[in-house]
């Protein structure tokens, strides 16, 4: 059972980030074909890579696609940058490093 708080607060956060996106995508869209109707007028859209014109084509078509996938592109990069940092705090609260602890340094023998 989850209580009456959680669940007004998650609706809401529902309703907002549905507005933000509805709101992002289609600036996305015109965007990309902003930049596409350049990049054919400069004789520069066939000199694109395929994957970058294919995508660029895509995003023109449907922003809501070109927003996830920057989302998950960006998520990718800053899982990537910030590994050892979210190893880390894994490994905080992880039981398994109670097992696995630091050795304690051997005497010194004079």
């Amino acid at each position: 059972h989850v209580s009456p708080i959680v669940k007004t607060i998650d609706n809401e956060t529902r309703k907002k980030v549905t507005k933000a996106r509805e709101g992002i995508a289609p600036r996305l869209e015109s965007l990309a074909s902003s930049f596409i109707e350049f990049a054919q007028k400069k004789n520069l859209f066939d000199k694109l890579p395929k994957f970058i014109s294919t995508q660029l084509t895509r995003a023109a078509e449907d922003g809501q696609w070109a927003l996830d996938n920057l989302f998950y592109g960006y998520l990718a990069l800053v899982v990537v940058l910030f590994r050892s940092t979210i190893f880390r705090i894994i490994w905080f609260f992880c039981p398994l490093r109670l097992f696995f602890g630091k050795k304690k340094p051997a005497p010194k023998k004079h």
